[in-house]
């Protein structure tokens, strides 16, 4: 009898050893059960305005936390991003990994998806374990984060960021790719003026600016460390880097900064950095060949970025593809009517006053060198017709080169930003039968373009550099209501060599 209880004594207290061992033992928070949105949700996406196919230009989207409690606007709810990941599989994405977009940028072969995805999450939130990867794993998509590696903390200390062991989890998953974000270079300091990002600014050190060498030495220390916590974490250094706070152009108070950093990133073993958006602020450009790789611009996500807004951002990414005939594209009319001339090839822009037809949200980033042909009438004393070539509404540079053609006059113009604005030739041209047409001309090359119109001598002229790409626009200058032609107009684009 007391051998069995002695037994029974020993049992016990094997098993409360175990539990206590269990309860004690660090934890962290477990993954969230996740809500899909299933094939009637991506139904409806695919009923909106499709977004075209291009296996060269990969759409890359930067999320935050993910959360239904943080309030903060860079934040999205689990339901949202849900959304997100339901309506980018409707429409066609697959996700693709880091070392496939590497390939691309430099120029090498490799085999994407028809429309490729990069998903990224900076910070190292831990919504990124508990929410963020049930997702990826029930839509079959893979990511990247982004780690502010100095707030990472110990298994089981309850915190906003990543613990460690989630880090080592996210990697075996296979689902995740991992990139720096700054050690612990992610926050405001005291600096001149006020307080600004400690990356991309110098700050004040004992109560001065500190110098332009203290400040590479600071942080070329801190990717350094960033770079230890992976080879102690994951076994291998990051190549990737996340910009915090936009990008180095921005609020820096030392313009040499952008022109250093990718020297140091590039000394501390990562290859490439994204922004948080694009440059200029407002228009972001998919990734592909023609990406800078200190530059890599994503679409920034809001609590605030519906399904339909999302989707909006993801075409206007990709590049347009060049349009031969223009007087085909459905014109968008600001001060004028713009339409397809009955029976013939050609368009139609009609105003009171000034007048313009343009292509709207077509992302012409990528239209550099090419020819522009229009045969113009309507012309008159009070009636300019206007070609714009290099037109930076698809770009985010405001500007462009216009040819206009009056009556007996012929006048070659730019402007360089939003008010920037330079004659740079005009030519009278002898007058011509009311009724009669001038044939027009424009090829833009590099830094030059050359304009031919019936009547007047060729002329040829230097672009400012910063009108390197963009559109094309017809306009019409007009006193009281009248209406030009461009009859048969067409884009060639310059076929790639020498």
């Amino acid at each position: 009898m007391r051998a069995g209880t002695g037994l029974a004594f020993m049992v016990a207290l094997v098993v409360t050893a175990i539990v206590w061992v269990a309860a004690s033992r660090p934890f962290d928070p477990p993954q969230q059960p996740t809500r899909l949105y299933g094939p009637d949700y991506e139904a409806a996406v695919l009923a909106t305005p499709p977004v075209p196919a291009n296996p060269r230009a990969v759409v890359s989207i930067t999320y935050h936390a993910v959360s239904d409690t943080n309030l903060a606007f860079t934040a999205v709810t689990p339901q949202l991003l849900s959304e997100h990941l339901a309506a980018l599989k409707g429409a066609g994405f697959h996700t693709i990994r880091l070392r496939d977009l590497e390939r691309l940028v430099a120029g090498q072969p490799v085999r994407l998806p028809a429309k490729p995805l990069l998903l990224t999450f900076d910070d190292g939130a831990a919504s990124d374990w508990t929410v963020v990867d049930p997702l990826l794993k029930a839509y079959h998509f893979t990511a990247v984060a982004f780690l502010v590696t100095g707030r990472l903390v110990a298994p089981g200390k309850p915190s906003y960021y990543l613990s460690t062991r989630e880090v080592q989890q996210m990697a075996a998953t296979g689902r995740w790719d991992l990139g720096c974000h700054t050690n612990m270079l992610h926050y405001f300091a005291p600096a001149p003026g006020g307080r600004a990002a400690a990356l991309t600014n110098r700050i004040l050190v004992h109560g001065r600016m500190e110098t332009l060498a203290h400040w590479r030495d600071r942080v070329g220390a801190d990717l350094a460390r960033c770079q230890a916590v992976f080879r102690h974490l994951l076994g291998h250094p990051a190549t990737a880097f996340a910009y915090p706070f936009g990008n180095p152009d921005s609020g820096t108070n030392t313009p040499e900064v952008a022109d250093l950093l990718p020297t140091l990133l590039r000394q501390a073993g990562l290859d490439w950095a994204f922004y948080d958006g694009g440059v200029p602020p407002g228009h972001i450009d998919a990734l592909g060949s023609w990406s800078d790789r200190y530059g890599m611009e994503r679409i920034p996500t809001r609590s605030v970025t519906s399904v339909a807004n999302l989707m909006t951002l993801v075409r206007r990414t990709l590049p347009g593809e060049p349009v031969h005939d223009l007087s085909r594209p459905a014109w968008r009319g600001l001060g004028a009517m713009c339409s397809q001339a009955s029976g013939i090839r050609a368009l139609t822009v009609a105003t009171r006053a000034y007048g313009t037809c343009t292509l709207g949200d077509l992302n012409t980033t990528q239209w550099r060198d090419y020819t522009v042909r229009a045969r113009l009438s309507g012309l008159s004393q009070h009636a300019t017709g206007i070609i714009a070539v290099r037109d930076g509404a698809g770009t985010g540079y405001p500007g462009r080169l216009e040819v206009k053609v009056g009556a007996g006059r012929l006048i070659v113009s730019q402007q360089v930003g939003k008010r920037h604005y330079t004659v740079l030739a005009k030519e009278s041209m002898a007058a011509r039968p009311v009724g009669s047409r001038r044939d027009v001309q424009i090829t833009v090359r590099g830094d030059r373009a050359v304009v031919r119109v019936t009547g007047a001598t060729p002329i040829a002229v230097r672009i400012d550099s910063s009108l390197r790409a963009g559109g094309i626009q017809f306009r019409v200058a007009a006193q009281g209501q009248h209406t030009v032609l461009f009859e048969a107009p067409t884009m060639t684009p310059r076929e790639a060599g020498p």
